[in-house]
């Protein structure tokens, strides 16, 4: 592989003119002020779509893509991608909090039935150089909290010495600790965490674990999690692929086959989550507005960039399994 050497530095002025000469319409009247707030860098993983495509004889048919634009590609429609995945991540954010309470509820529950300290406890665990590394996280996770002024981190250390029992400490743990927390748990409790979000054995094959499947998808979830925390592009991002192994068990899930690497599988299995997670919910009805109304118009973007299939509309998590 050649290394190159880095770009030069160019002003917005120059950024505009060089996105003219390759085709993109720029003549928006906030083109400027994008480049100004978002920047140049940051916008052309969005505008990278836009771009001319064409097969290569001398790589074997693999799609070459051009730096230039293919005709009616507009900067417009480069912010209104970008706005898209804003609120793509906002929204799927809001189901993922609600999963990790509730991930962290369950846990809490099924061990600390058995004691207090059980998050403290190697024997609760299979790994014990896992649980070791975990308990490190959980003290930094903890002085963290404290250096911050939590409130509830200032009473336990005030009022107990610093004790934190099970459901107090695992409040202050992160989406991938939680994941990492549950990959850790002895089966049996996998398996009663699991159930409790609908994963469980069918009648049909009444010996199945999905214990190693949710826990495939909680890592999965950290990072969607994570990607859209940090602001990272999510809509067309390409995952490491996800086994739907044993999800035709699950209702809501049965429609998902072949491996996961797209963010249509994420919406799938988290809206299945979710519905479990929050009896009643609209979320899925607000994701399928949001994809209909701030993707569906854009022009030059296609659908199967994130994973969907032809018929999602007539799919869980947007209508209900039994419909």
């Amino acid at each position: 592989m050649t290394i190159r050497a880095t770009k030069p530095w160019t002003g917005v002025h120059e950024q505009m003119r060089n996105l003219h000469t390759l085709g993109l319409d720029i003549q928006w009247e906030q083109t400027r002020h994008w480049l100004q707030a978002v920047g140049y860098y940051r916008l052309s993983g969005y505008w990278h779509p836009f771009r001319v495509r064409f097969p290569s004889a001398a790589a074997n048919g693999k799609v070459i893509v051009s730096s230039a634009f293919v005709a009616g590609a507009s900067m417009k429609n480069v912010a209104a991608l970008y706005e898209f995945d804003r609120k793509l991540k906002a929204h799927l954010l809001s189901g993922l909090e609600r999963v990790e309470i509730a991930c962290r509820s369950r846990m809490a529950d099924v061990l600390g039935a058995r004691s207090v300290n059980a998050l403290m406890e190697p024997e609760h665990f299979q790994n014990s150089s896992s649980h070791e590394e975990l308990m490190l996280t959980v003290e930094k996770r903890i002085q963290r909290a404290l250096d911050s002024s939590d409130p509830v981190a200032l009473h336990h250390a005030a009022t107990y010495g610093g004790d934190f029992p099970i459901w107090a400490a695992i409040e202050f743990l992160d989406f991938g600790d939680v994941s990492r927390l549950y990959a850790n748990l002895h089966q049996a409790d996998r398996e009663t965490v699991a159930e409790w979000f609908g994963w469980k054995p069918t009648k049909r094959y009444p010996d199945a674990k999905m214990g190693a499947p949710l826990m495939n998808w909680l890592q999965h979830l950290t990072v969607v999690r994570n990607t859209a925390a940090h602001h990272a592009r999510l809509w067309n991002r390409t995952f490491t692929p996800t086994s739907p192994k044993k999800l035709p068990m699950v209702p809501g899930l049965e429609k998902l086959r072949g491996q996961q690497d797209k963010i249509y599988g994420t919406m799938v299995v988290l809206g299945q989550l979710v519905k479990v997670t929050s009896p009643g919910t609209t979320w899925h009805m607000r994701l399928q507005e949001l994809l209909q109304e701030s993707f569906g118009p854009i022009d030059g973007v296609r659908w199967e960039d994130m994973g969907f299939p032809p018929d999602w509309k007539n799919l869980p998590p947007f209508v209900d399994p039994e419909e």
